[in-house]
């Protein structure tokens, strides 16, 4: 943002000539007004860089908050002046100045509270390290890696305070005269909450290669402040509330002081908000680590001063003047088109801009993908907007209404100044958006039915109900000037004028009978059923104080049928609203974490550092395949089914389809069916095929009962984990689906059985390994990273052994392709590993006792010497758990074993105390499909259309069931069941995703690798992007798996 004040005298100067101005403007009536509202402060030391941001172009604009200049002067500069002032001490001074109204006792009494404060922070100054000139050099990065050998913990001897009351009470104006009376020297900072949030997010993204870069920001931000006043603390975004509880844990911890302001109760924040039990510990915290105190005062001080000064609304119908008064502003300075980068990157398009002033339609600014800081970007770079067009908001333009919600706020925080047209006042623009408690009330104890039209539109939000006050009282700052000639509004009728000084009237009045309303409530709730009189009449007052219904609270069963027909209306109309806002992805999807495709993902905590041995499988796991493997095993099984087991003729016309299959499935052997199931057994309702044919929800529950499978079917279910499993897969399916097609009668466990020994011929006889070797180029992908992994093993002084079922000459061929580019390498792989075992039969391998013996490369057979000792230089055949560990003299917890199939590969390492990482390459494509914007959209439509169906599930019982109920009902099954149809094709046409259920519930597979794997990724060379001694811990609110994010519907604005 440009700046005007380029010293303290030109800012004295302005300053002196809007103190005056403002005289001039009270004078007459000899009143003292407090212009106490929500706004950065402008008598800040100029000193504190992080308050520049909040200066105005034009600081004649700083009669928002009419302090003299003497306020500048007063700031302490040491310890000792620090002591001699204080909070309350400068606000009697400012009151006996005139420059603050007196006698409010609110006020005054959070002051006292503010002062307490003020003389704990002075005296506890030295142990809480507030001095910046004497504070330890370590950064955010070194004390976090300090904390991972010495726990650090310094939680302040001070309590902080979170500030809370209604709009324009003056809680920001009492938190600035707090901070600006502590000396400039201190390590302080005063930030607007939702400018914090972008800088924490900003920071995230730059420390995200380290394995806590929330601990690192938290060190940052601590070592820039111990001191940290935030205003306006009101959590909206579902990707704050989700961090916010270890964000702070790590400040407080770190000695961090929290002073903080907001509109809502500590136990109101995030109210509504979904997974808010994900949010709850950071409420007991701030309650822990602060004191709440709330300011009750009745007075909206900004309105209050806004009507004394005359200021008047742009008018509806005035575009033109609108476009002339921008070009009056600019000057000779010519306008077009340009463009601005806004954040991360991003560029916006600004219609028009000249000299620090841009224009836009309302369509351009609140009816597009932007959110707070775009806005903040854009008022980095103007100071001005004029905004043509804003409509009446509700229902229909919801969405519009929270953007248009944020850009007030942003433009307040950057004090830019608002030229508009408008179709309303501020009052009549937002007159159509309340909270379900007004609306409870607002509503008629009549059927749905009967509701006036011009209710229709009406939008019941809590959020954007309890932030229009806000708001309002925002615009009547942003929206006007002084009435002199030079200024850049146009004055209205003389209604409007007389509407703007009854504003704060009305706004009083409405809060005292909110208060009556609520009282009465009360008393319902304590004597309804009691009481001799059964009819409570509620007054409720609009807004404006224009419009005035009766409800009635009834004991009776009539009232409690309507009641419900109200719940139905409102989750229909938030349903309606939802379905707007699901017509373009929300642009705050753009700020969730994406999770790293290539991460390493903890089921229990590892520390590499104890790991002194590295035990790899080869297929899938140190070998990488292409796709066309798949078709190889699945063509050359086909063959030996027809060629040996005489299947017919025709099944040699199939051909591998890679759009049906997915890794964790199970076969029937009884039924004849492939299965998906959930974490706990269950079949994913649109997971079950017979032959290629998905079976309905009525068949499924014909064939098993219940989608539950028991303990005696599990039995004849058989489980395809492995990446060869696949073909397998395929080729079961066409079989059955061909066997049906023809009519044939055929037991589904023999399909099983031929199937799996003709894949297993295909491993066996060699048929699979030659095919591959002749043609690595088609099979094989060149692997250097893998090199890399492994070189710096050795390095690192590890043990490193090979355990594969594959005959050593596959191996050595495909490890001889794989590494022939890498110079030196090509012959000499096996100088990497110090124990190499081919042709191991695992499973068998960890439970068997079989010998092992030597395998003769030369000669290709086995010699009859026996096994003592292991010599790196020599290839072993067989063997067995019992005897490696004897021979090797290993323990079970130091050495780790990577492989890609669950129950052959990690179950009897898992069971021998050895630590295990699976190796998951369809991984890395599933985490790519959920960083993008389009599946978590689809999810935030699901989560949304579930809890609204669980909200009609709970508040209306079977005898209440109406039409209109069971007609949302089917409506949002419907739209249920199109989210969950569109996620699932984003993963695979038929099954869906490998780790979850279409629902977002963890598959069997997924509890498969809770059960064997203490890690997974997709490639053991991931391991090269984390320190070969980091530790690696289970994130501590993991709800499912850990590579996985839950993408509420609050990201959707509803």
């Amino acid at each position: 943002m440009r700046r005007s004040v380029r010293s303290v005298r030109h800012f004295v100067y302005d300053f002196q000539e809007c103190s005056s101005s403002s005289a001039r403007l009270v004078g007459g009536r000899r009143q003292r007004i407090l212009i106490q509202a929500n706004s950065a402060s402008l008598h800040t030391s100029f000193t504190n860089t992080e308050r520049d941001r909040f200066l105005l172009p034009h600081n004649k604009f700083a009669n928002f908050r009419a302090l003299s200049t003497d306020a500048v002067a007063r700031v302490p500069d040491s310890v000792a002046d620090a002591h001699k002032a204080g909070p309350l001490v400068e606000y009697e001074r400012r009151i006996a100045a005139g420059e603050l109204m007196d006698g409010d006792s609110c006020q005054v009494g959070t002051l006292r509270e503010l002062q307490r404060l003020f003389d704990e922070i002075v005296e506890s100054a030295d142990a809480c390290k507030l001095d910046r000139y004497s504070t330890s050099d370590k950064s955010g990065r070194s004390r976090w890696l300090w904390s991972r050998f010495i726990p650090q913990s310094t939680y302040s001897p001070v309590k902080g305070l979170y500030l809370y009351g209604g709009v324009g009470t003056g809680k920001t104006m009492l938190m600035d005269l707090f901070y600006d009376q502590l000396p400039c020297s201190w390590r302080k900072k005063r930030i607007h909450f939702h400018d914090f949030m972008l800088n924490v997010h900003s920071r995230l993204q730059r420390h995200k290669g380290v394995s806590d870069p929330l601990e690192v920001v938290a060190g940052e931000i601590s070592d820039e402040a111990i001191l940290l006043c935030l205003d306006e603390f009101m959590v909206t975004d579902v990707a704050d509330a989700l961090i916010l509880n270890r964000l702070f844990g790590h400040l407080f911890s770190n000695g961090v002081i929290l002073v903080a302001t907001s509109n809502r109760n500590p136990d109101k924040l995030y109210e509504g908000g979904l997974q808010r039990d994900l949010f709850l510990p950071f409420i007991q915290t701030l309650k822990e680590r602060c004191v709440a105190r709330e300011i009750g005062s009745s007075v909206d001080y900004r309105k209050l001063g806004s009507a004394e000064r005359g200021f008047y609304f742009v008018g509806k119908d005035i575009s033109s003047l609108l476009k002339q008064k921008f070009q009056e502003l600019v000057g000779e300075h010519k306008v077009g088109p340009e463009e601005v980068e806004v954040v991360m990157g991003r560029t916006l398009q600004v219609p028009l801009a000249a000299d620090g002033c841009a224009y836009f339609q309302f369509e351009e600014l609140c009816d597009r993908p932007l959110g707070a800081a775009d806005y903040f970007g854009l008022f980095k770079n103007f100071h001005t907007l004029a905004l043509e067009g804003i409509p009446i908001l509700g229902l229909h333009n919801r969405t519009a209404a929270y953007r248009f919600v944020t850009l007030v706020d942003v433009m307040y925080e950057n004090r830019a100044r608002l030229l508009c047209t408008a179709e309303g006042t501020p009052l009549e623009l937002f007159q159509k958006i309340v909270t379900i408690s007004d609306a409870q009330q607002m509503a008629p104890r009549t059927s749905t039915r009967s509701r006036r039209s011009d209710e229709a539109d009406l939008c019941v939000d809590n959020e954007l109900g309890f932030a229009k006050d806000r708001t309002i009282s925002r615009q009547v700052l942003l929206f006007l000037l002084h009435t002199n000639p030079t200024n850049l509004f146009y004055i209205l009728e003389e209604k409007q004028q007389q509407h703007l000084s009854q504003e704060a009237a009305s706004v009083q009045k409405r809060r005292l009978f909110e208060s009556f309303n609520a009282k009465l409530r009360d008393d319902v709730r304590s004597h309804g059923r009691h009481s001799k009189a059964r009819h409570f009449a509620l007054l409720f007052t609009g807004f404006g104080g224009c419009t005035r219904r009766y409800g009635v609270f009834s004991a009776s069963a009539e009232a409690e049928t309507l009641d419900f027909d109200d719940e139905v209306s409102k989750i229909r109309n938030q349903f309606e609203a939802a379905k707007n806002n699901f017509l373009s992805v929300p642009e705050s999807l753009a700020g969730m974490p994406k999770m790293n495709p290539k991460g390493i993902y903890v089921n229990k905590n590892l520390r590499l550092d104890n790991i002194q041995v590295y035990g790899f499988d080869y297929d899938y796991t140190l070998a990488h395949y292409t796709s066309n493997l798949q078709s190889l095993i699945y063509d050359l099984a086909k063959e030996h089914m027809v060629n040996e087991f005489r299947y017919p003729e025709v099944c040699m016309t199939f051909t591998y389809d890679p759009t049906f299959p997915i890794r964790g499935l199970y076969y029937d052997k009884k039924n004849g069916c492939l299965l998906k199931l959930d974490f706990f057994g269950s079949i994913e309702p649109d997971g079950c095929y017979f032959g290629r044919r998905k079976l309905s929800r009525k068949e499924i529950e014909e064939i098993y009962g219940t989608r539950h499978i028991g303990r005696d079917q599990a039995r004849g279910l058989v489980g395809l984990m492995d990446f060869f499993c696949f073909s397998e897969a395929c080729l079961i399916a066409d079989i059955v689906q061909h066997f049906v097609d023809a009519k044939l009668e055929f037991d589904a466990s023999y399909i099983y059985q031929d199937v799996n020994r003709a894949i297993q011929h295909v491993h066996r006889s060699g048929s699979a390994h030659r095919g591959i070797l002749a043609n690595p180029q088609k099979y094989l992908l060149k692997n250097h990273e893998v090199l890399r992994f492994l070189e710096m093993l050795k390095e690192k002084g590890k043990k490193l052994f090979l355990l594969t079922n594959s005959p050593y000459y596959f191996v050595d061929g495909g490890m001889r392709y794989m590494l022939q580019d890498s110079i030196g390498c090509r012959d000499c792989w096996r100088d990497l590993f110090d124990v190499v075992i081919a042709k191991a039969n695992k499973p068998d391998f960890y439970t068997s006792e079989h010998p092992f013996r030597i395998y003769d490369t030369e000669r290709d057979t086995l010699t009859f010497t026996k096994v003592e000792s292991f010599v790196p230089d020599k290839i072993y055949y067989h063997g067995c758990l019992k005897s490696f560990l004897e021979i090797t003299k290993w323990r079970g917890p130091e050495v780790i074993y990577f492989g890609d199939h669950l129950f052959s590969d990690l179950r009897g390492p898992s069971k021998a105390g050895w630590r295990t990482a699976a190796i998951i390459r369809e991984l890395e494509n599933e985490i790519r499909i959920q960083n993008g914007d389009r599946y978590r959209f689809e999810q935030a439509k699901f989560n949304i259309i579930q809890e609204m169906l669980g909200r009609l599930h709970a508040i209306i019982p079977n005898s209440n069931r109406s039409d209109a109920y069971r007609c949302l009902v089917e409506e949002l099954n419907q739209k249920r069941q199109e989210a969950r149809k569109t996620m699932r094709k984003m993963f695979n046409q038929s099954f869906g995703a490998t780790f979850l259920t279409d629902t977002g519930q963890e598959s069997a597979f997924a509890y498969h690798i809770h059960q064997y794997a203490d890690v997974y990724t997709s490639k053991p060379e991931n391991f090269l992007l984390y320190p070969p001694e980091a530790w690696l811990h289970v994130p501590f609110d993991v709800k499912i798996m850990p590579h996985h994010v839950k993408v509420p519907s609050s990201l959707c604005g509803t």
